[in-house]
């Protein structure tokens, strides 16, 4: 019970730092968070324990916890090692690129599609997150894909921060049509078009504004 509890806390925390709802400026604290989710001290405790050692909060002396905050270039770290990373290895092991596979990519683009949260920022993370790492299961092993899974996941946290207040939720919907073009050529066996618009699809996010 403890442990779904504090993965309860640890969510909705995570959530509302993407949809912008807590942001770099708030203070944590347990007591509050305890009213907020009518939860006891220990999942909270936990939690912020675990957000902490994750390097997304930070402990401060009888205050409370607030989040780290990371400069534009660790954020465009992050892009770069994903822009090094994915066309690699879409290229390198593009023969393991099987039919059924291109059909669940496709499948991960249309569960998008047919979300009807799909401009709101938790639900573009979580889609996104699943298109890019259906395509990594598809081509390499599983170290892979919990590499990509972890960039992917800080990459959606540091975004909150530098976009919370500029955001068009419009954009959501232009980003997510950037993988059309990799679904058509990966669907044309186009390999070189598909690595490409790969690259471009990651490159989108530094370009954002």
């Amino acid at each position: 019970m403890t442990a779904r509890l504090r993965e309860y806390v640890y969510n909705q925390i995570i959530n509302e730092i993407i949809s912008g709802d807590l942001h770099e400026d708030t203070v944590f604290r347990e007591k509050d968070l305890v009213e907020k989710y009518q939860v006891s001290k220990s999942p909270v405790r936990d939690a912020l324990v675990e957000l902490c050692n994750e390097g997304i909060l930070k402990g401060m002396a009888r205050v409370g916890y607030q989040m780290v905050h990371y400069d534009r270039e660790y954020y465009v770290g992050i892009i770069e090692l994903r822009m090094h990373l994915e066309p690699y290895c879409l290229s390198e092991y593009w023969d393991r690129l099987s039919p059924d596979a291109v059909e669940r990519i496709e499948e991960a683009h249309r569960g998008y599609l047919e979300d009807p949260d799909r401009e709101q920022p938790i639900t573009f993370w979580h889609h996104n997150l699943n298109f890019h790492v259906t395509v990594a299961k598809a081509l390499y092993n599983s170290y892979y894909v919990e590499v990509l899974r972890n960039a992917i996941n800080r990459q959606k946290i540091i975004f909150s921060q530098f976009f919370r207040r500029t955001w068009d939720r419009n954009f959501y919907s232009r980003y997510m049509d950037n993988h059309l073009p990799i679904i058509d050529a990966l669907r044309k066996r186009e390999k070189t078009t598909a690595v490409e618009k790969l690259r471009e699809d990651i490159r989108s996010s530094i370009e954002f504004r």
